[in-house]
């Protein structure tokens, strides 16, 4: 059965939903198009997902020679990566079991197991634990003995003020975050984890056991993470988003999904992120949700904060929200220090700079874009606690 759509309008989605049957073949397209297609596809990470279907004998017809040559290299070089990182995954689990320190692996390849039932298909950039905030300083010497070094703006700095820690391998370059919260600033301080610890649930990755986030924990985390990166957010996280929850429609609590996304303080941004879920998608979820969603009848901690976050999108909403939040000038002082002049090794990863030399033009051009985003977050946060008020009863 060939799919009927216009090869002039045919999107990732469209791929993604065909390639989910069998029977349907791919579209019948010109090669510029399949090229252009796949190099969108390998930008939003969903190539691996699209690949079986694209190379089954029976559509074999599909792309030229030029062009599965290409996506098998570029398959082949995914697939290292991915065993990689889930051979390191479980290396690193069995360390810390032996330790007796628990953790979570979140998104990565957890979630290619939880979604795909395998572990390799799922582009990711590095490795990510949840782990309990005191057991950071165990964590660090396992990972330090396993040849990673400590990467943060400065010493400290991230454990004070972020969410997680990060390591990076010296030989392989693979990078690990250990997390201690499934939220981001400035909310890392006034979510308790005690409860998804109780949540999480058994699975097994390459034959390891291990823990995993229970599912309403995971939608939360992956809604809360989509809006965490902004508008740099690749169409593999809104499909695996929406895959998820049509795949757990029948096993989702919503009621208690909504109680969660309260407790958490995360109910207005997962109604955000999944009304971009539904936008992409067409996901769907009970109609009420989002109203539900929106409007708590828990009392927020920030609540000018909660309003700026879920209107529209700003670069370094996060971290200017967490200087908002902090409390005591030396506090501030120290935060301000740490974003505006990080240590020299974390300029060189974040701007991906080859020499040190280029850190004269680079700190002056941080603190520049910083104070400019910094002036905007400001008038935005104004104009929203303004018009709060205004909107209050009087």
């Amino acid at each position: 059965m060939t799919a009927l759509i216009s090869t002039d309008h045919i999107t990732l989605v469209d791929l993604l939903r065909m390639s989910t049957d069998p029977s349907i073949s791919p579209p019948t397209c010109p090669d510029h198009i399949w090229d252009s297609l796949l190099d969108e596809a390998t930008t939003h990470r969903v190539l691996p997902l699209l690949h079986p279907w694209l190379t089954a004998p029976q559509f074999d017809h599909t792309l030229s020679p030029l062009l599965r040559t290409r996506l098998k290299q570029t398959m082949t070089e995914m697939t290292a990566r991915n065993l990689l990182l889930t051979s390191e995954l479980c290396a690193i689990v069995k360390e810390f079991d032996r330790h007796g320190i628990p953790c979570i692996p979140i998104r990565g390849p957890a979630l290619a197991q939880q979604l795909y039932h395998d572990p390799f298909v799922r582009p990711a950039e590095d490795l990510d634990l949840l782990v309990y905030r005191h057991d950071l300083p165990a964590v660090a010497a396992i990972l330090i003995q396993q040849g990673y070094r400590s990467v943060e703006h400065r010493w400290g700095f991230l454990e004070t003020f972020s969410y997680s820690l990060e390591f990076v391998h010296w030989n392989s370059g693979l990078y690990i975050e250990p997390h201690w919260s499934l939220v981001y600033p400035p909310y890392v301080r006034t979510v308790d984890m005690a409860p998804v610890w109780t949540r999480a649930v058994r699975q097994q990755i390459a034959g390891v056991h291990m823990l995993g986030l229970g599912l309403i924990d995971l939608v939360i985390h992956l809604c809360v993470h989509l809006l965490h990166r902004g508008d740099q957010i690749p169409l593999l996280w809104f499909y695996e988003l929406d895959r998820l929850l049509r795949e757990k429609e029948g096993d989702m609590d919503w009621d208690q999904f909504v109680r969660v996304a309260h407790t958490m303080q995360q109910g207005r941004l997962v109604a955000q992120a999944l009304s971009k879920v539904i936008e992409h998608c067409g996901t769907p979820v009970p109609p009420s949700l989002y109203a539900l969603l929106a409007s708590s009848s828990h009392p927020s901690s920030l609540p000018a904060i909660d309003l700026l976050l879920t209107n529209g999108q700003v670069n370094g909403r996060e971290e200017f929200a967490a200087l908002w939040a902090l409390q005591g000038l030396r506090l501030k002082f120290r935060y301000i220090l740490g974003l505006l002049f990080p240590s020299p090794e974390f300029m060189l990863r974040r701007y991906r700079l080859s020499s040190h030399s280029s850190l004269m033009l680079y700190y002056p051009l941080r603190v520049m874009s910083l104070l400019w985003e910094g002036t905007i977050w400001g008038f935005r946060l104004a104009n929203v606690v303004a018009s709060s008020q205004n909107s209050q009863p009087k």
